[in-house]
């Protein structure tokens, strides 16, 4: 930031011998006055030296404010590495590899509701997408697939299509030519086979399972379950659905 910046703080007479600036901040985007202080380093400061020191609470400001942000949008990514981790997986594909990537929220099981029809009513029939979980347990989990969901009630192939654990900082990349997902209308997002599903044993989204019948149709899992930390089973405490734009 530039000396022009500050031209609209107000800074308050102070006590010479306490070397203090008050500093009632209005540009940094909270709902309320954030009023903060600045100790000299020494009696002789002059404004270039106060300007600089004002730049570096602001900045240390902008931070800590840019981090709540991201706490108060975000019930199960922690930080940007993790979205950048998804993104840069997607990223692989051929046909985005120069492409900028966002991610939408379409759906939250503790916004929007928790039973399958819900998941269905609001998720179906948009390509490009993400589903991601959080257990119970503390596992965090999803997949993408380009596929829509379409309650069409088969299974389908998807070479693209690709689970991770963001607990682990893992990708399971599908087996090409096998089965991606199971498209039910009675089941929540399902990875076949079963890496995960969700909503799979009533019309709730709060729970689910990884019950391979056989061996995963993903590569990576070394042993069964693998992704929900070798549990078959798991409680959903967050789910999500966004859609992947790309630009």
């Amino acid at each position: 930031m530039e000396y022009e910046d500050f031209k609209n703080l107000k800074i308050n007479p102070v006590n010479s011998s306490k070397l203090t600036l008050i500093i009632i901040s209005k540009f940094l985007g909270f709902s309320e006055l954030i009023i903060f202080e600045i100790r000299l380093k020494r009696k002789d400061c002059d404004i270039y030296d106060t300007v600089r020191m004002l730049c570096e609470k602001v900045s240390q400001l902008e931070k800590e404010n840019k981090l709540i942000k991201f706490k108060l949008e975000n019930k199960i990514f922690k930080n940007e590495k993790e979205i950048d981790f998804i993104k840069n997986k997607i990223k692989q594909i051929p046909l985005y590899k120069d492409s900028k990537i966002n991610l939408k929220l379409k759906f939250r099981l503790t916004d929007d509701g928790i039973k399958v029809t819900d998941f269905h009513r609001i998720c179906n029939f948009i390509p490009n997408n993400i589903v991601l979980v959080f257990t119970s347990t503390g596992e965090r989990f999803g997949g993408f697939t380009r596929l829509p969901w379409t309650s069409s009630n088969q299974n389908k192939k998807n070479d693209n299509a690709f689970c991770f654990s963001l607990t682990r900082k893992k990708i399971y990349r599908i087996i090409e030519g096998l089965d991606a997902i199971g498209d039910y209308s009675n089941n929540g997002p399902t990875f076949l086979n079963n890496i995960f599903c969700v909503g799979s044993s009533s019309n709730v989204l709060t729970n689910g399972n990884c019950s391979n019948k056989g061996k995963s149709n993903y590569y990576g899992e070394g042993l069964n379950y693998e992704i929900n930390n070798y549990n078959q089973y798991f409680e959903v405490r967050e789910f999500e659905f966004y859609e992947v734009l790309f630009q």
